[in-house]
């Protein structure tokens, strides 16, 4: 992939958004080109799609699930993905995280722009985040470590003097943040403003800019779906509690998958001696986790019966 100068093509606008859902970054890109040569332009097309690469990728060749959507869109219609090309794994030094392995797959579609005209062209793809999560005989939960993405901004430096009119980012990181988990930027100097970073700038000069790097943090969601993937179902137990507070507040909350229910003693006091009861029915016990949001809603004692 050889990327080559189109001089005659301004890049008037350019709007990418991100979002940050799970193990995956939504992208969605809108480049506003205007062609401002004495005769239409045909273009052939480019675009990279980045991975970082962990320890378990190491040999295997791109994988379906690392890019499940893309598509181009050009001034409202769907561009035919003419060829992919997946280069190998190389070392890349990427700001506050040192070295990482890196492997691109970039996709060619063609399309033209009339003389004189502005045409609207749209990049959306999924991608799935680089990170290695791992798991041994010495500790029943798995370790996940954070996720990984990176944007390419080399592309979108060559159309016109490499400078944007109009320049705007956003990432979408309300989930992150919603269950519990954090995020770090490099590349650009984002404000966030209730879990959306934001920057935008006007006449903004791409080839002095670097790369787009996200990192952050879920484990507290992976290990809380892990946990309920491997829990004993409902039909296995019964549970009840020497006391409950008044209202929604009843020791079935605990079983019931939801972080926004609880259950609460009903004594006086700081609820000291105050009991849960979960009794399994022959169920084969391998070990015992208490998920807690708040400190202070830590059961004052917990104790199992088994019936055979």
């Amino acid at each position: 992939i050889v990327l080559i100068n189109q001089p005659n093509i301004e890049l008037i606008k350019e709007d990418l958004k991100i979002a940050i859902e799970d193990d995956y970054s939504l992208v969605n890109v809108t480049y506003y080109l205007k062609n401002n040569a004495y005769t239409d332009s045909e273009i052939t097309y480019g675009f990279p799609i980045q991975f970082i690469r962990n320890e378990v990728q190491y040999e295997l060749e791109w994988q379906d699930d690392y890019l499940p959507e893309i598509e181009f869109i050009l001034n409202g219609y769907e561009l035919e993905i003419k060829h992919q090309v997946d280069l190998s794994t190389e070392e890349v030094e990427v700001d506050d995280y040192g070295s990482v392995d890196m492997r691109k797959s970039w996709h060619v579609v063609d399309f033209s722009v009339l003389k004189g005209a502005t045409a609207v062209l749209n990049v959306k793809y999924k991608v799935k985040n680089g990170y290695e999560d791992w798991s041994t005989t010495k500790n029943f939960f798995p370790s996940f470590g954070e996720r990984r993405m990176s944007y390419d901004f080399n592309p979108a430096k060559k159309w016109g003097d490499g400078i944007v009119s109009n320049f705007k980012v956003e990432i979408d990181a309300r989930q992150v943040y919603g269950n519990g988990g954090s995020l770090k930027v490099s590349g650009l100097q984002l404000i966030n403003e209730s879990g959306i970073h934001t920057f935008s700038a006007k006449n903004f000069n791409l080839t002095d800019s670097k790369e787009l790097n996200i990192s952050y943090s879920n484990e507290a969601q992976k290990l809380s779906n892990f946990i309920n993937e491997h829990r004993v179902s409902a039909d296995k137990m019964s549970i009840s509690a020497t006391s409950n507070l008044e209202g929604d507040y009843r020791p079935n909350n605990l079983l019931d998958s939801d972080l926004k229910t609880a259950w609460v003693e009903g004594k006086e006091g700081n609820g000291i001696g105050e009991q849960v009861i979960i009794e399994l029915d022959d169920y084969p016990l391998w070990t015992i986790r208490w998920s807690v949001l708040i400190p202070s809603l830590i059961p004052p004692m917990a104790r199992l019966k088994r019936s055979n």
